[in-house]
């Protein structure tokens, strides 16, 4: 059987946790640096935001050289 995590344990891998948004001293710095918490504190987690990053930045360089170069196969590639 597939060892996932249930339900029960998702409070203690930091899934489910929140900020109240109904209050105005919440910051989007704040929720950013809560949400990165969350995801650097789970190594899977961590390990899919770092590949999202790479992803992320392949896609610029893609969209930007492609600019650069007026090739409209990058364009396309890097959106």
């Amino acid at each position: 059987m597939l060892d996932l995590p249930t339900h029960a344990e998702s409070a203690e891998l930091g899934y489910g946790k929140s900020l109240a948004f109904g209050t105005a001293a919440v910051s989007v710095v704040g929720f950013l640096k809560h949400s990165l918490g969350i995801i650097l504190s789970n190594q899977d987690s961590k390990q899919i935001f770092y590949f999202l990053l790479l992803n992320l930045s392949y896609m610029f360089v893609q969209l930007a050289y492609g600019v650069w170069t007026n090739s409209l196969g990058l364009i396309s590639d890097g959106k």
